[in-house]
């Protein structure tokens, strides 16, 4: 007798018990969750508080269909709704909104389906919304959009590429004018004008005519800038990006058009002058505009010069903005101070040092098959692999060396980075230099104060690559003169993680070795051990895993380098970075004394160092109650610490005005979406913003709770028990068993309706009468699935004894971590009468030489330092390994087990879910595997989520509540029904036939 028949009698005697939830009254008109609901719910997205403090915007997204931008007067009920608009920006004045619009999918399929060629199909719109007027307009085949940062009253907007568009009165330039009409009447005629200055740079380019090129190029589009309070709007075309000053003082773009003297660099200073100037024309692209803090100097890389070559050589070019000097190529390939074989990187990213003394850029070294290869497609900088040769194959294939720093499944991902690797390099505009200041051996450099510092900071664990196992890296760390680049070793082979004082004076890092924070000056080379009054306070209490412990953090630099603030678990320390003065306690001490958590809140998004002499403020977190909210920190002798408000909830998300003390957070637990509200620093009063799901109170719902027992080894433990809505303690509930990790702080999160990547929705099945328990899990080294096996179970019999659970209803769930831990609980005990593994490690001793293939790294790190905490090699401790794997053990299962493993999965070999379905097969235990074709680690695509979904709740409704199985459970899929059948359909009970009296 199969499984399923054996379970024939019992759905007889209990009935389908999916539609009579246990505790549920009758009376109670709300339904419970379905797979339909997900559909209903909302998210929401990116959102802004104006500078202003008036204005409040957010993206609604439900779970299928259209977004919608919302923009909510946070003084009253007004809204303005953008169906499809994303990327919503404030003016500076908090006078307008901008968005772009995405085309209805709906018409952009048919567009797709009926052929209609790309540049013809729907674009996106550009919305404007005039928050004093209330009006809305629209600009259609909008590319992008852009306001100066700190200044209101003008925007510019690129147009699609339009096929139909008319060019119209070629300028003295040859660079043609667009006059199109605007709101504010017709266009000005603008004649694109070089400078004199400007002309004396190009003279050579320009001597013997205009160049023509049979390279192609994309050329730019429209550009529109705009005075938003009059409407007058002045467009330029050929436009491929644009650089706005922060002051909206000036604007800066790069042309690229089907002839040469289309292209170039211009600029213009809207409201001042009437003609833009050319800051640089000739054929060729133009890359990568930069812009100082200060708005007077305007940077650019450019092949201009070299444009006809297979693989052009770039160039640096910089000019004032003022026009006052003409541009000039401050840096090409043969400039002293590029390595040699270096070349300018082909569109560098550029950047200002705050003070705009120095200009950043990257080199690189070419690479040779790149330039062999040059030019063969017709574009410049393409690179085309070239033909195989039929009548002389070759060899294909991965060698493998064991010296390799490397391993080739690592460079087999990064391969793009390693062809082409860049490196940071500095102009000093004082003195006209330039000096390298990464390599490969150290690739990543930071500069001190904001770029205008004296050092830079290197961090490379380059030379201990072959070393991966090892979590975290090892590291040597340098300094580097910006000057001239010295460089010179200050720490080497240490695992520690490093960081500059902003001004750069000191270097601080954690050691977890040791415990302490540990600083130097960088002149004097001093290592101070920075914390030892302290103990070992700093390090991570709930550590346990077999790698070093990390530190609680850091919070930043008070002014001048004079101070460096860190956390300990619960408080906020001052601490001298040279080690002089004892560290002390900003918070008072009261953190520890109340057990909550103080972390310091960054109001000012550009702040540089933290200043004390102003208010602080510190979001606080209630360890034993899971409260949650927000103190405020005054100096003073003595310093104040007051309490601002503290919720039984979880608040989060602060975020202030630029220009106002109005502020917006968030607000949620578990039966309460996180909606937004608006308050001020003194959190007196809240005003609700948004109310993103309001039909939830249409469905059965439920309650959670914190749950405290203790291990079997007696550590003290707690949890979440998720409990239906109308719990009755009189009632026997099905529960289910969720674990990873640690989740108790997580109590008052709300969990929308959601069918997910891999676990179940703690809200579905709450609303249909399960409860869920979510046990915390504290780890031994070596004993992974015995650690979890003795802080589950007692949690588990803890609820059984207050008599609510049905025991011979309970399942497991878990994914990955969980997963694993799934596994090796069905192997140890036979109460759970359903379980499910997603993507579980079933064989540690195949795992641990396995790839990650997602990142390429060896699996090895993973079982030796971090999560699955065996903390050694495998011949160093093969009997831990084989003891906690479930494969060993499979023998004992006797729990009905899903698992879910798919085939492209990067995190866990999906041959391990293979590994463990095969063995139950072969023992013929009941056990289903699901793979997903072409799915990672979790579940991405909307419709395999939603089978999931639905293939796990048919799942234990059947184990947990007596309902009939699905087709897939009884016969599985054939191979030659699949994409045809899923066998989602129920097999019903078997009926009893009639007696002749029932017949009649």
């Amino acid at each position: 007798m199969s499984f399923v028949t054996a379970r024939l009698a019992l759905w007889v005697l209990a009935g389908i018990a999916i539609c009579s939830q246990a505790g549920l009254s009758r009376a109670d008109d709300r339904r419970p969750l379905d797979h339909e609901s997900y559909d209903r719910w909302n998210a929401i997205g990116s959102s802004e508080l104006s500078p202003d403090g008036r204005w409040f915007l957010y993206t609604l997204q439900p779970g299928k269909g259209d977004s919608t931008l919302c923009i909510r007067d946070t003084t009253n009920t007004t809204e303005h709704k953008i169906l499809r608009g994303r990327g919503g920006r404030f003016t500076w004045d908090s006078q307008f909104v901008a968005c772009m619009i995405d085309p209805d999918p709906a018409v952009l399929k048919k567009a797709r389906a009926d052929k209609v060629p790309e540049p013809a199909q729907p674009k996106s719109e550009l919305a404007i919304i005039d928050l004093t007027t209330g009006q809305i307009r629209t600009v259609p085949r909008v590319r992008s959009f852009s306001f100066p940062a700190k200044a209101g009253g003008w925007m510019a907007y690129q147009l699609q590429a339009d096929p139909e568009a008319k060019i119209m009165n070629s300028g003295p330039t040859g660079i043609s004018q667009m006059l199109i009409p605007g709101p504010g009447g017709l266009v000005m005629p603008l004649a694109l004008k070089k400078p004199e200055t400007a002309a004396k740079t190009d003279t050579k380019k320009e001597s013997a005519g205009p160049k023509k090129s049979s390279k192609k190029k994309t050329p730019g589009s429209v550009l529109v800038v705009e005075n938003l309070a009059s409407g007058r709007q002045w467009r330029f075309p050929w436009v491929t990006e644009i650089q706005w000053t922060e002051t909206g003082s000036h604007l800066a773009w790069a042309t690229s058009g089907p002839q040469p003297e289309h292209d170039g660099v211009w600029v213009w200073q809207p409201g001042v002058t009437a003609e833009p100037t050319a800051a640089s024309t000739g054929l060729g692209n133009y890359r990568g505009l930069a812009v100082d803090e200060a708005g007077t100097l305007l940077a650019w890389t450019t092949d201009r010069d070299d444009y006809e070559s297979k693989q052009p050589a770039w160039a640096l070019w910089l000019a004032k903005l003022s026009g006052e000097q003409p541009a000039e190529a401050v840096v090409t390939k043969a400039t002293v101070g590029i390595p040699e074989g270096s070349v300018i990187q082909e569109g560098s990213p550029l950047s200002f040092s705050k003070k705009g003394r120095r200009l950043f850029f990257n080199t690189t070294i070419p690479n040779p098959e790149a330039e062999a290869n040059a030019g063969e497609t017709g574009e410049a900088g393409a690179v085309a692999a070239k033909p195989a040769d039929p009548e002389n194959p070759v060899a294909k294939l991965d060698l493998w060396h064991w010296s390799e720093p490397i391993l080739q499944t690592v460079q087999q991902v990064q391969v793009g980075r390693l062809r082409q690797r860049n490196f940071q390099a500095v102009y000093h505009l004082e003195s006209k230099t330039v000096v390298s200041l990464a390599n490969e051996e150290a690739p990543n450099c930071t500069v001190a104060d904001e770029g205008d510092g004296e050092l830079g900071l290197q961090v490379t664990n380059e030379p201990y690559r072959l070393l991966g196992w090892e979590s975290p890296p090892f590291v040597d760390v340098w300094l580097v003169n910006v000057t001239n680049g010295k460089r010179e070793r200050v720490i080497e082979r240490a695992q520690v993680s490093v960081q500059f004082s902003p001004r750069g004076s000191y270097l601080v890092w954690w050691d977890g070795a040791q415990r302490h924070w540990f600083g130097m000056s960088t002149r004097g080379k001093q290592v101070v051990k920075l914390t030892e009054k302290l103990g070992d306070t700093l390090a991570d209490e709930d550590h346990d895993t077999p790698m070093l412990p990390s530190s609680y953090g850091s919070a930043g630099w008070t002014e001048g380098d004079r101070h460096f603030l860190v956390y300990d678990r619960y408080d906020l320390w001052q601490i001298d970075p040279a080690g002089k003065a004892d560290p002390e306690c900003l918070t008072l001490g009261q953190g520890r004394e109340k057990k909550t958590q103080f972390r310091r809140v960054r109001l000012d998004r550009e702040e540089t160092f933290v200043d004390t002499k102003q208010t602080q403020y510190f979001s606080a977190f209630d360890e034993t109650t899971k409260a949650s909210g927000y103190w405020s920190w005054k100096a003073g002798k003595p310093a104040e610490l007051q309490s601002l408000v503290m919720l039984d909830e979880s608040i989060g998300g602060l975020a202030k005005a630029d220009q106002a003390d109005a502020v917006v957070l968030t607000r949620q637990d578990f039966r309460r979406f996180p909606d937004y509200w608006k308050s001020t620093l003194s959190f007196s009063e809240f005003h609700r913003l948004t109310r993103a799901n309001p039909q939830q109170q249409e469905y059965r719902w439920g309650s959670a709770e914190l749950v405290h027992w203790n291990s079997a080894n007696g550590t003290p433990l707690e949890g979440i028990l998720y409990k239906p809505e109308g719990f009755d303690a009189k009632q026997k509930y099905p529960m289910i068993v969720y674990y990873y990790e640690r989740n108790g702080d997580t109590l008052h999160r709300y969990v929308p309706p959601a069918a997910g990547r891999s676990t179940i929705n703690f809200s579905f099945y709450v609303s249909r009468g399960y409860l869920v328990f979510i046990p915390d899990i504290v780890y031994e080294t070596a004993m992974p699935g015995p650690s979890a096996m003795a802080c589950i179970m007692p949690g588990v019999d803890h609820l059984i004894a207050q008599g609510f659970v049905d025991e011979k209803r309970m399942g497991l769930q878990g994914h990955s971590w969980g997963g694993y831990q799934t596994a090796y609980l069905v192997t140890q005990t036979d109460r759970f009468a359903a379980a499910e593994a997603g993507a579980p490690v079933s064989n540690m001793t195949s795992a641990y030489g396995g790839i990650r293939w997602e990142s390429g790294m060896s699996r090895q790190f993973q079982y030796e330092r971090t999560q699955s905490r065996i903390g050694s090699t495998m011949w160093e401790n093969r009997e831990a390994y084989i003891q906690n794997s479930p494969i060993f053990f499979a023998d004992r299962i006797r729990t009905p087990l899903l698992i879910l493993h798919n085939d492209k999965d990067g995190a866990v070999p999906w041959y391990q879910g293979i590994e463990l379905f095969m063995a139950l097969r072969r023992l013929e235990r009941p056990a289903w595997l699901v793979n997903y074709n072409d799915e990672p680690h979790g579940i991405t695509k909307d419709e395999n989520r939603r089978d999931f979904a639905i293939r796990m709740q048919q799942f234990y409704d059947h184990y947990l509540q007596d309902a009939p199985p699905a087709e897939w459970m009884v016969t599985g899929i054939p191979a030659v029904d699949k994409g045809k059948k899923l066998g989602l359909d129920l097999v019903a009970p078997p009926t009893e036939p009639k007696t002749s009296a029932e017949q009649k």
